[in-house]
């Protein structure tokens, strides 16, 4: 058993390099049209995810898996604490 774990999705032997744009999705919510367009800043919008609950990370829309926020450095990061399964990541 190796003590290295196993990365996430297939190998791409060749395309390491290439920089893909990730998204990290909170979580949904609700907003009446009129209130949508009123907003200003300091305004808050309510979400339906709960605090300490995992958010979705996808690459171009497709669901990777889930992630909590840290702190790296001065900048916000994520953490993966669960990988999609394969059929999560094609879609199916």
């Amino acid at each position: 058993m190796s003590d290295k774990t196993e990365p996430l999705g297939p190998s791409f032997e060749g395309f390491e390099k290439i920089p893909m744009r990730i998204a990290v999705r909170i979580g949904p919510g609700f907003c009446r049209l009129s209130a949508l367009v009123a907003l200003k800043p300091g305004d808050v919008i309510s979400l339906e995810a709960r605090v300490g609950q995992p958010m979705e990370l996808a690459a171009r829309g497709v669901f990777l898996g889930r992630v909590e926020p840290v702190v790296e450095g001065t900048a916000i990061a994520v953490k993966l604490i669960e990988a999609a399964e394969e059929d999560d990541a094609n879609g199916g």
